[in-house]
């Protein structure tokens, strides 16, 4: 009862209640929470309606923080892709060398081995003890340090826009691993209503030779068939296709004895703690050949564990772009991205006759949120503001 006093002081129970319905509501398909750096795409208010989650935050804050920038979490019906380990304090080892690191997470990490850490080199990014960064003042490690150029600054959630037809965020991560590793990751992500995710990385290092790696944790063993993934937990089903990069090679690490596996070693709670889903398995994707740059792009469609077909999309390779095409829905989509300068891309949209929905670039600026008009109750759309 440690927060036993917030129902005393507001808790009213006399005020009804309401039930939520997305076009009832008068709710967007996503909100950003600039505070918390955390985008928010939901298909609806029911129990079984898509959730998912892109994190970047700005700037790196001490204390009780994860390594997690340009994470993804996604349900429906269960946990499918899920931020996984255990919150047990006491003792250290699994909360310092894989619930707090990038490995723990969706994510993306880039191993350098002869990078210095005070956890077990899983390839991420700094956490909370930060060490300076060489070539930066001092100072800028203490508490507080926040200003451009400070290598506590990332970049953060760069743009955000959302309306009916789709959703879209970027976040820009690269600021969060060490520059001697690290020269570009953006993540792009796009929502899909009602349950696909089309999500796209740009990554580059230093070098050529340190293992870039895609990261997508489960509850359960997925399958893996060729470039698909198949992630079944509770009701919920998730198919993840691989579409680049086009060398990709898909690796499962989980089980008994690897369940919070770490460059060799397993990191295990010592009990269970407080986790709901603490995961067992993760998927990992690695480009085929040793790259600096390399680009990857997965397409997530979130259903019902009965659900067993799953419409491929097909590559889309244009000139200085690349993207894909799906059917799904009773609707047709083209989503591209660029592949150099800033983060940028076009989305096309088409119904089953063929005519035109949405055809438009994707935003490149964080846009004001928008609410659904004519909301029920509500002429002016107000609802929810």
């Amino acid at each position: 009862m440690t927060y036993g006093w917030q129902w005393v002081l507001w808790y009213d129970p006399d005020l009804g209640s309401k039930p939520l319905t997305y076009a009832g509501a008068g709710q967007p398909m996503a909100r950003h929470f600039e505070g918390v750096g955390q985008v928010v795409f939901r298909s609806g208010w029911d129990k079984d309606a898509t959730f998912g989650v892109l994190k970047c935050q700005s700037f790196r804050s001490f204390g009780h923080r994860h390594a997690d920038e340009n994470e993804f979490i996604i349900t429906k019906k269960g946990a499918l892709a899920i931020d996984s380990g255990v919150d047990q304090r006491s003792p250290r080892d699994h909360v310092q060398n894989y619930f707090t690191q990038s490995i723990a997470h969706n994510t993306v990490t880039v191993r350098d081995p002869g990078e210095a850490s005070r956890s077990a080199n899983d390839g991420g990014q700094y956490k909370g003890e930060l060490q300076a960064i060489s070539g930066d003042d001092p100072k800028n490690s203490q508490h507080g340090a926040c200003y451009p150029g400070s290598h506590l600054m990332v970049g953060g959630i760069v743009a955000f826009e959302t309306n009916p037809d789709y959703s879209y965020a970027c976040g820009d991560a690269t600021r969060a691993y060490s520059p001697h590793k690290m020269r570009l990751f953006t993540r792009q992500m796009v929502y899909l209503p009602p349950d696909r995710f089309v999500i796209f990385d740009r990554v580059t290092s230093t070098k050529p030779e340190f293992t870039k790696r895609w990261l997508l944790h489960t509850v359960e063993q997925p399958a893996v068939t060729g470039k698909q993934v198949t992630v079944t937990e509770g009701d919920g089903k998730l198919f993840s296709q691989t579409l680049l990069p086009e060398d990709a090679r898909i690796q499962l690490v989980g089980g008994p004895g690897k369940d919070f596996w770490v460059d060799g070693k397993n990191y295990p709670p010592p009990q269970p703690g407080r986790a709901e889903e603490p995961g067992a398995w993760r998927v990992e994707v690695y480009p085929g050949a040793p790259r600096a740059e390399d680009h990857f792009l997965h397409l997530l469609f979130a259903t019902g564990k009965l659900t067993r077909a799953n419409p491929a999309a097909a590559l889309v390779k244009e000139d200085g772009a690349v993207g894909l095409e799906l059917e799904a829905d009773g609707k047709s989509y083209r989503v591209t991205f660029a592949t150099q300068g800033d983060p940028s891309g076009h989305i096309t949209i088409k119904d089953g006759s063929g005519k035109v929905l949405i055809d438009q670039p994707l935003s490149q600026e964080i846009q004001p949120q928008r609410f659904m008009p004519e909301a029920e109750g509500d002429p002016q759309g107000r609802a929810g503001q």
